[in-house]
């Protein structure tokens, strides 16, 4: 497939093509021709080999991207929501610093938008919903302060989610899934080796499920939360993204004298 004419997105590199026509599809796959995923796109962009792990992208914001790829269960919808963003990530490959930053945006995100969503859906746990959502937002010096809020909230998901019924189990889990939950989680940890953040980040991703166990006990339909949440991934991909693209654009102090 010939590529597509450059862009002339003021925020990408002059070399990145437009997108050619394409349809994204879940999972890996063995050429671009037999299709591809979102991070497929970007290899191909970047002109690398087909891989889903091109070497030009945030390994951060890949591990979010397949993530967020695979979980949209719609080829239309998938499609809309993340092939604009495939130009966006060519060139995102970063230091470790930089790394880590946006491995604490998406634990900031797991805590104080993913599961917040799906707690607010009962009213015996919208409490704790906000409690973490009001949080001041997460970085680097204070990343504990929510280790007790996320620990009460998923001790009362716990006790609203019961009964653990086999069937309701796997539909919250797998709702978690959907929202991302698992990939965001893996995102916030890429670039952390801090085993106290983990047991934080579990802990919410766990009150998550439980929630959700709650909410479909309570006759609750889970799709638009999950669906608002894969949004949300998308438009954090997109802001990440464009604050690399943007930080690379200003000029240095060494260039402006």
């Amino acid at each position: 497939m010939s590529r597509a004419r450059a862009s002339s997105d003021p925020l990408l590199a002059p070399d990145v093509p437009s997108l050619p026509p394409i349809t994204l599809l879940p999972g890996d796959h063995d050429s671009f021709e037999d299709g591809a995923c979102l991070m497929e796109l970007v290899a191909h962009l970047a002109g690398e080999e087909h891989s889903d792990r091109p070497e030009c992208a945030c390994d951060v914001i890949a591990t979010a991207a397949r993530g967020l790829n695979d979980a949209i269960d719609c080829d239309t919808r998938r499609t809309a929501m993340l092939a604009n963003l495939a130009p966006l990530i060519v060139g995102t490959r970063c230091t470790f610093e930089q790394e880590r930053d946006r491995s604490y945006q998406w634990f900031d995100w797991l805590v104080r938008v993913h599961a917040p969503a799906f707690l607010e859906l009962t009213s015996a746990l919208s409490g704790h919903a906000e409690a973490l959502r009001s949080a001041p937002r997460v970085l680097a010096v204070n990343r504990y302060q929510l280790e007790e809020p996320v620990h009460a909230a998923f001790a009362a998901a716990i006790r609203g989610g019961l009964p653990l019924d086999t069937e309701s189990v796997e539909a919250a889990h797998q709702s978690v899934r959907d929202a991302i939950g698992e990939a965001s989680f893996d995102a916030a940890s890429t670039a952390t080796q801090d085993l106290r953040l983990f047991d934080i980040g579990w802990n919410a991703s766990e009150a998550a499920k439980d929630a959700a166990r709650a909410a479909i006990s309570g006759g609750v339909d889970l799709n638009p939360t999950v669906h608002r949440l894969q949004q949300s991934a998308a438009d954090l991909i997109r802001k990440q993204c464009e604050e690399h693209h943007a930080a690379k654009a200003q000029p240095t102090t060494e260039g402006a004298r």
